[in-house]
């Protein structure tokens, strides 16, 4: 990143040195729904797994699919791409009449359930999510992780680093710093 400050760390010093994301199924991230779905209505809200798939491409796969505008598909928040996730999206159909699903499975694509409901899907539309991380080839002391583990498990981290919060290079802090100066972004 472009001139980020190094962050605290939350529990001190590291106690252990790990690989992780070699592959995409060692990082999971499940979304957990906010809303049942009525069951009716004209937006068609899928379950998808995706599988080294951008949300936004995806996305932009299922207007195709439905042949609507892309405006016509909504996610209630992007996922990573390394990664193995499950997520939500709507389609605005309104004869309720669904393209055949099978057109969308593929390597990447797995539709694993769906429904009807009467409104699109909102951004933030979720009750959070649910990350699995796999670290491969882990050193340190079995005691001190264990104890690491067991403060996380209690406390929790902070939510504060990666190309998400920031951008990609950090592209997204002059920005920011921009705006607060009252310049035009």
């Amino acid at each position: 990143m472009t001139d980020l400050p190094a962050l605290p760390l939350a529990y001190g010093a590291p106690v252990l040195r790990a690989l992780m994301r070699s592959v995409p199924e060692d990082f999971q991230v499940d979304e957990l729904p906010a809303f049942e779905a009525s069951g009716e209505g004209e937006h068609l809200l899928l379950d998808i797994r995706k599988r080294g798939a951008n949300t936004v491409a995806v996305a932009r796969q299922l207007a195709q699919w439905a042949g609507v505008p892309e405006m016509g598909v909504s996610y209630a928040g992007q996922k990573d791409r390394h990664a193995v996730t499950t997520q939500r999206f709507s389609v605005h159909l309104p004869r309720r009449v669904a393209p055949d699903l099978a057109l969308l499975e593929s390597d990447e694509v797995h539709v694993l359930a769906w429904t009807w409901h009467n409104r699109k899907l909102q951004r933030g539309a979720l009750a959070g999510n649910r990350f699995t991380l796999v670290l491969r080839g882990v050193q340190g002391e079995r005691p001190a992780i264990g104890e690491r583990l067991q403060a996380i498990a209690s406390r929790g981290l902070p939510n504060w680093f990666g190309e998400q919060r920031f951008g990609r290079e950090g592209g997204n802090v002059p920005a920011a710093r921009a705006m607060f100066a009252g310049r035009r972004v």
